[in-house]
């Protein structure tokens, strides 16, 4: 492990602001980058702060040779991307080489530059450390156990195109493994959270995912979500997706852009009367309609749910009655 310490003025020193100079001298702040394997990018960055205790200032804030300083430290770490892929009822794994992870299997994923997204680093790591140009489905969960370890974003990813490769210099393996054989390989693993992130799938695979229809069911219009649907959902552990059929402009019209589920939309083309709309859904999330149900407010689009083969349930708007609901849920959920 090398740490380098950076005082303030070295960052900063090319801005020579009043401000900038007032921060140096009575901050007196620096910077620690600490580096592990890899010479370029630190893991993480401690910022160790002085700074001065209010009651030793003059009464103009002004610190004087008299002034007592104390120092806090805070750690900043750094974001990691990654992804699940899955192919024929097995996990994509890769065996990394870097040191500090010699030979230990871990998803496709790296840390997040500056600049780039948590989607954008995730989607090339797939690329970069399995050869793949993959699609984002969702994000299956943030892992981190410990405050000063980064936080590692993984989602659940499709395949589009491409052959399974990896750098080597980089990566000494990659293999598909089934769920049986990750469960006996925690040891190799590089850290246990992999496994807690496949065991989230695997669980789901044994109940149905509940699609809920968006307006004038979950969401009522000039009201915002219909909160005691919410809370009869939540006592269900399924995976819920909402289906609308509004364009960019709906979609902040009826606050569907800050959803607590995941969200789907053709933006009218085309709309959920239409029996293309469920099969467009199933393939993008890569579901069946045999692990899917689905409740909503428009008789037509029930129909066409149903045409398909997904098991439907017309939900009177005007009624509300959500102790139906929450038999059909029950009934079917498994």
């Amino acid at each position: 492990m090398v740490e380098r310490s950076v005082h303030i003025g070295e960052v900063v020193g090319s801005i020579p602001t009043a401000r900038t100079r007032r921060v140096a001298g009575l901050f007196r702040t620096k910077l620690v980058f600490v580096w592990d394997s890899n010479p370029v990018a630190p893991t993480k960055i401690r910022s160790v702060v002085r700074f001065p205790a209010r009651r030793s200032l003059t009464k103009e804030g002004i610190p004087t040779r008299r002034t007592k300083y104390m120092e806090k430290e805070v750690i900043m770490v750094f974001i990691v991307a990654g992804v699940i892929l899955k192919k024929e009822g097995k996990y994509l794994l890769v065996q990394e080489k870097q040191p500090k992870a010699y030979k230990l299997w871990n998803f496709p994923a790296g840390r997040v530059d500056v600049g780039d997204t948590i989607e954008e680093t995730a989607i090339r790591e797939a690329k970069e450390e399995s050869g793949f140009d993959v699609r984002l489905i969702r994000k299956v969960g943030i892992f981190q156990k410990k405050a000063n370890e980064p936080p590692k974003h993984i989602f659940e990813a499709r395949i589009i195109r491409g052959e399974l490769k990896f750098p080597e210099d980089e990566i000494m393996d990659a293999q598909w493994f089934s769920y049986g054989e990750i469960k006996g390989m925690k040891d190799k693993l590089r850290n246990e959270w992999i496994l807690e992130a496949i065991d989230i799938l695997e669980k789901e695979k044994t109940m149905k995912v509940i699609l809920v229809d968006a307006v004038d069911t979950f969401v009522i219009e000039g009201e915002g979500i219909f909160r005691e649907m919410y809370n009869l959902l939540e006592t269900f552990p399924n995976r819920k997706i909402i289906l609308t059929n509004a364009n960019d402009e709906q979609m902040n019209e009826f606050g569907l852009v800050s959803m607590p589920y995941e969200i789907f939309t053709l933006k009218h083309n085309p709309d959920k009367d239409d029996p293309k709309y469920f099969e467009t859904m199933l393939d993008y999330f890569d579901l069946d309609k045999d692990n899917v149900i689905y409740f909503e407010h428009n008789p037509e689009a029930v129909k066409s749910a149903e045409s398909i083969g997904i098991k439907s349930y017309y939900y009177n708007p005007i009624k509300k009655d959500l102790e139906l609901l929450k038999e059909f849920l029950e009934n079917y959920r498994n």
